[in-house]
C-alpha cells in the first residue's frame, strides 16, 4: 500500500512540476508565434498529424454528391476567385503577399486536394483550420457554394493557365491580378510552399 502511494505522490509531483515548467516557458515568451519564424520540426510534426487526424476523423459522416458537372465546377471557381487565389493562387500566378506570409503556407491547390476527399476538402471549406489562417465559409456560404467549390478544386491538379482562363472568361471573370504570375521567373514564391500542408 504504501509503495502504491508513494508513486501516486511521485506522479502528482511530476505533473505539478510539468504545469509549472511549462506555464514558465509560455510566461516567459518561451513559444515564438511569429508568423515570419517557421515552427521547429517537433511542433511541426506534432500539429500535422492533430490536424490530419482532425479533418479525416470530423469529414467521415459527410456524403458527396455528385460533383462532375462542369456547371458546378464554373460556379465554384467564381467562389475561389473571390476567397482562395489571394493565398492558394491558380494555375496562372503565385499567392499574393498575403498568401505567402502565412504560417504553415497555404498548400498549392493544384497539388495538395489529391491528398483528401471530396467530404474532407468540404469539412475544410466550410470549418476552417485552426492556427493556419485556413478561414470557415460555412458560415457565410449555403452547401451547395461549398460543394461548387469542391467540384472546382477537383480540376484544378493539372490545370493549364489556359484552361483557367477559359474558364474565367465562361462565367464573366477577367484573368485575376492577384499575386505574381507563374512565368518561371517565380522560383522565390513555389519554393515558399513546397512541403506545406
Amino acid at each position: 500500500m504504501k509503495a502504491i502511494l508513494r508513486a501516486l505522490t511521485t506522479i502528482v509531483v511530476v505533473l505539478l512540476v510539468m504545469v509549472v515548467v511549462a506555464w514558465g516557458f509560455v510566461y516567459l515568451g518561451g513559444f515564438d508565434v511569429a508568423a515570419a519564424a517557421p515552427h521547429n520540426a517537433l511542433v511541426e510534426r506534432a500539429f500535422v498529424a492533430a490536424r490530419t487526424r482532425a479533418i479525416k476523423v470530423h469529414a467521415k459522416s459527410v456524403h458527396s454528391p455528385a460533383l462532375a458537372d462542369s456547371a458546378l465546377a464554373e460556379r465554384g471557381l467564381e467562389h475561389y476567385e473571390k476567397m482562395c487565389v489571394v493565398c492558394h493562387g491558380g494555375p496562372d500566378r503565385f499567392p499574393t503577399e498575403i498568401g505567402r506570409g502565412l504560417d504553415p503556407a497555404p498548400p498549392d491547390l493544384g497539388v495538395g486536394v489529391n491528398a483528401w476527399t471530396d467530404g474532407e476538402l468540404y469539412w475544410i471549406v466550410k470549418n476552417g483550420i485552426m492556427l493556419t489562417g485556413m478561414p470557415s465559409f460555412g458560415a457565410s456560404h449555403s452547401d451547395e457554394d461549398l460543394w461548387a467549390i469542391v467540384a472546382f478544386l477537383r480540376k484544378l491538379p493539372g490545370m493549364s493557365p489556359e484552361t483557367y482562363h477559359a474558364m474565367q472568361e465562361k462565367v464573366g471573370h477577367h484573368p485575376s491580378e492577384h499575386g505574381p504570375e507563374r512565368d518561371g521567373a517565380g522560383d522565390e514564391h513555389a519554393s515558399h510552399r513546397e512541403g506545406s500542408h
